[in-house]
């Protein structure tokens, strides 16, 4: 039912500054085990991501993303597809920006950290325990070394 909010904080490549939503299709390699979003749907899985930035710098944006579909690597792909990929992804970013933040900060791993769910509403029976409740989890250490240093502008109350 897709009634699960799941979403994510990650930090891409270039200037994202108005929110949107992205819409396509995964199309898999399972011989280079990678993917690519397609905006036909011949023999592929239907994905749906939409993210709203937070903070915007000349070479990097901070987003809150929302998961509307949940298919393997769709944040990844989908960001990377419209020419935004995720900083420190070996396999959907730029190796160039990636290196950089590797010598800089021991990057060696993809920014993206899946940071609240919200439970649907769920009157009786199984799941009414967690009925409308959020759970938030707090960021990684050097997430929140790479935001702070790549986004000074950003206050705490951002």
């Amino acid at each position: 039912e897709r009634s699960l909010r799941k979403y994510y904080l990650a930090i891409c490549a270039g200037r994202l500054r108005q929110p949107a939503s992205i819409q396509g299709f995964l199309v898999k390699d399972p011989v280079k085990n990678k993917v690519t979003v397609s905006r036909t749907g011949d023999q592929s899985a239907f994905i749906h991501t939409a993210y709203s930035p937070i903070a915007v710098t000349e070479d990097y944006t901070l987003l809150e993303v929302e998961l509307i579909t949940g298919k393997s690597h769709q944040i990844r792909a989908h960001l990377a597809s419209i020419g935004h990929p995720l900083i420190g992804d070996a396999k959907y970013g730029l190796e160039g920006v990636n290196r950089e933040l590797r010598r800089r900060y021991g990057l060696s791993h993809q920014l993206l950290h899946a940071c609240r769910v919200t439970f649907p509403e769920v009157l009786s029976g199984m799941g009414s325990a967690l009925s409308g409740r959020t759970f938030t989890a707090p960021c990684p250490e050097l997430f929140a070394r790479l935001e702070r240093e790549l986004f000074p502008q950003k206050t705490e109350s951002d």
